[in-house]
């Protein structure tokens, strides 16, 4: 699976899913309450034997992600006992309730990301920006890899800024190592690599001010040749235009494609539709996106296993 960012993940209330929005307010409310910072915390956690990333709570303080896997809920189960909150407060809104008294170290892609930031010195820079429409291109190779992804993205600065990160999905299998960026309208500076994920730092052409628009397109290249049947964009919501393009080699033309809606990556699909492949070799898929979540294209080859 390879991934573009249009903005933050985020997750619905439906039942069976986490309540992301109760959770974060309970965090908050617990922070509050003992007056700590997330630096204080995330040194507590340490003592404790578990390394997370200060991104990463800040993003479920304020919503934007949810814990999600037994390595994060035993991360949340530890945060109750150091707030010293009611069992449950916190693990409860998650609908799981993890042993709390294991040593963990954050390890998916997605608890990655919070980690990489905090190497780049961007751990708050991602709510420095509203992303305001999003166009994601992508080439499937013959090897049926996704060799090439080019994306434009139309920004609104929430705050002056200068730099901005940008967080880079590479696909199942996938080493972080073999992909390059170019970026146009900034250049490259920092980098943080994991598995399977690339966070970069982008250092805009010239300063913007609160609330100004401005274009950046980067493009992304692989030179890794591991076959991937899906790509999936996540978009921020709140009327953001988001499209997605795929292109199929010639001579790696897929017998069945699709197009999906979800909450987030873990989620089951809202919606699936079917697309139809003519004669340009590619399929679209254009939304206006009124909440967060992902959307997604998905294809089968005939030689699939």
């Amino acid at each position: 699976m390879s991934v573009s960012v249009d903005g933050a993940t985020g997750q619905g209330t439906d039942m069976g899913e986490p309540d992301r929005m109760m959770f974060a307010r309970a965090l908050r409310h617990a922070l509050t309450e003992r007056d700590l910072t997330l630096d204080r915390v995330q040194a507590r956690l340490a003592e404790r034997g578990i390394s997370v990333g200060r991104s990463t709570l800040s993003f479920w303080q304020n919503g934007r992600r949810v814990p999600r896997g037994l390595a994060s809920l035993r991360v949340v189960a530890a945060l109750e006992e150091i707030l010293e909150v009611t069992p449950g407060l916190l693990t409860g809104p998650l609908g799981e309730h993890p042993t709390p008294h294991e040593h963990v170290t954050m390890g998916s892609a997605d608890d990655q990301v919070g980690t990489l930031l905090d190497a780049i010195d961007a751990g708050t820079l991602l709510d420095s920006i509203r992303v305001r429409q999003g166009i994601t291109r992508v080439w499937v190779s013959q090897a049926g890899s996704n060799d090439r992804i080019d994306v434009d993205l139309v920004l609104r600065a929430t705050r002056p800024i200068n730099r901005i990160p940008l967080v880079v999905f590479g696909g199942t299998g996938v080493d972080a190592a073999s992909m390059h960026v170019t970026v146009d309208g900034g250049r490259v500076g920092r980098i943080a690599s994991g598995h399977e994920v690339l966070v970069i730092e982008v250092l805009l052409d010239r300063d913007y001010r609160k609330g100004e628009l401005f274009l950046l397109r980067y493009a992304v290249r692989q030179t890794s040749a591991v076959p991937q049947t899906e790509f999936v964009k996540f978009s921020e919501g709140g009327g953001t235009l988001s499209a997605l393009v795929v292109t199929f080699h010639p001579d790696r033309l897929p017998v069945q494609v699709e197009h999906f809606d979800a909450r987030d990556l873990n989620a089951s699909d809202l919606s699936v539709q079917p697309l139809h492949l003519g004669s340009s070799r590619r399929v679209s898929v254009v939304r206006e996106r009124v909440r967060r979540g992902v959307m997604g294209i998905r294809w089968e080859f005939a030689d699939q296993p």
